[in-house]
């Protein structure tokens, strides 16, 4: 294996290598989004219901809130300047291969060199430009400034009491409660009679003057005992 060989096996190391840390880093970023996720949710539901810590005298979203930019922070910082420098070196050690490869004749093997370069966003309109050390402090930052922000409003929250119309409507009801019972009671005690109570400011009794049973049977018999009799024409 001559010495060009040699340098082309250590170039697929390196760039595996380069990958691999890659792929820690956005496992990282995943894992991130995913707790800070939680934290804000369960934010949410806090205000929703209006949770405080009473000893804290403090919104408990405040304090979820709080530990999202905490975790945001962390997460940066084991991205930033754990597994960053990392991914950088073996970047910088694939340039150096490939920067050897082309003096023997292989200028197709830069790639590293050509993925740095596209990697490289210009900030219009000014001509500086910003790389992936820059975009991790893009991606975390942000967040850190907008749960810090909310956390610190959110901090003195208390639930709003209840509004007078909503007692006024839990009285009304429990007053037609209270009347419809007292309805039931009536009609319990004589079934002929029915009382309608209407916000305690009328009251009807209606009689139900149904004739019974036994008074038309007894009416049919006379009007066929007529019949017979021919007192009662038929159709009268």
């Amino acid at each position: 294996m001559d010495e060009v060989e040699v340098k082309l096996e250590l170039w697929k190391k390196t760039i595996e290598v380069q990958m691999h840390f890659n792929e820690l880093e956005m496992k990282i970023r995943n894992f991130a989004i995913l707790l800070i996720s939680a934290f804000v949710g369960g934010a949410g539901l806090a205000l929703k219901d209006g949770l405080n810590i009473t000893r804290l005298d403090t919104s408990l979203a405040s304090v979820l809130l709080y530990c999202a930019a905490f975790l945001t922070v962390i997460f940066y910082a084991a991205d930033r300047f754990w597994y960053h420098p990392l991914l950088l070196g073996s970047v910088t050690h694939a340039m150096a291969i490939e920067s050897s490869l082309a003096s023997h004749g292989f200028p197709e093997s830069g790639l590293t060199s050509a993925v740095g370069k596209a990697s490289a966003v210009t900030v219009w309109p000014t001509t500086y430009k910003i790389r992936s050390s820059k975009k991790i402090a893009l991606f975390y930052m942000p967040m850190t400034a907008i749960f810090l922000t909310l956390g610190f409003l959110l901090q003195d929250y208390k639930p709003a009491p209840k509004t007078a119309q909503s007692q006024t409507s839990v009285q009304h009801s429990d007053h037609t409660n209270a009347t419809m019972e007292t309805g039931n009671a009536n009609q319990k005690a004589d079934p002929s009679v029915v009382t309608i109570n209407l916000n305690n400011s009328h009251s009807w009794q209606t009689e139900l003057d149904r004739p019974s049973a036994d008074e038309n049977v007894e009416r049919c018999l006379r009007q066929l005992t007529a019949v017979q009799d021919g007192r009662l024409s038929c159709g009268k």
